[in-house]
């Protein structure tokens, strides 16, 4: 083997090691997004069932001030009684009167009922705002745990790259060059094992024996027609 192929050897194995990590990286930005779009459509839900529950509470509350008012109006039209001069008005009055009882009572099915259903949402909302703060509670946690372990990958990166510098200095520039540009198009793989039978372990290709030869002679570099890795063969 050609000694600028030996010195790449160790220089891919630190590669693959940078590009599967950049990898992990790279699916952490939209994990991390995705948690804190949950986390808002959570922190709504609170919101939505808060409103509900203001919704409910401001109907009880125009009905308690409806019945008020009505309370008022049937001692208004009382007290006319005492002032009324003929039949005929005294029994209008009296028709009016319980048609405003009717109505106070009616108010106060309703309002007993919205009571029921305040009780109700408010321990809905209570129940559900707290399992809602549970899981926003444990979707944080995940995303802590997440963004520390992009800080624990981009310290390994970065602990690579100076391992990989020392290596890289000992490779011939013109080698280097090529390589780096071979490493970038085929995303963290430049160099190709050549099995004993002759197949690029890259891309499966058959290569010619003749190729095989050459390789094994070791007096050129050779890249391969399939996927334009450089080739390079060893021992099994």
């Amino acid at each position: 083997m050609l000694d600028e192929l030996k010195s790449l050897l160790p220089l891919q194995e630190i590669d693959k090691q940078i590009f599967e990590i950049k990898s992990l990286i790279d699916e952490i930005p939209p994990k991390i997004e995705n948690i804190e779009k949950l986390i808002v459509e959570k922190r709504n839900e609170i919101s939505a069932l808060s409103k509900e529950y203001e919704k409910l509470a401001l109907q009880h509350k125009e009905k308690e001030m409806e019945m008020g008012k009505c309370e008022d109006t049937l001692n208004s039209l009382q007290a006319r009684l005492y002032q009324v001069k003929t039949n005929k008005e005294y029994s209008a009055l009296q028709e009016e009167i319980e048609g405003m009882k009717l109505k106070i009572s009616s108010l106060e099915d309703e309002i007993l009922a919205l009571l029921d259903e305040l009780d109700a949402a408010r321990e809905k909302k209570e129940q559900l705002r707290m399992d809602i703060e549970r899981e926003i509670s444990d979707l944080e946690k995940s995303r802590g745990e997440l963004i520390a372990e992009q800080e624990r990958l981009e310290k390994e990166i970065g602990s690579l790259k100076e391992k990989r510098q020392d290596i890289a200095a000992a490779v011939p520039q013109d080698i280097l060059s090529i390589y780096e540009r071979i490493l970038e198009h085929r995303g963290g793989t430049a160099l190709c094992k050549v099995t004993s039978k002759g197949v690029c372990t890259g891309c499966y290709l058959s290569l010619p024996p003749q190729v095989v030869n050459e390789l094994m002679l070791g007096n050129k570099i050779i890249y391969c027609e399939g996927c334009g890795s450089i080739l390079y063969y060893a021992e099994e």
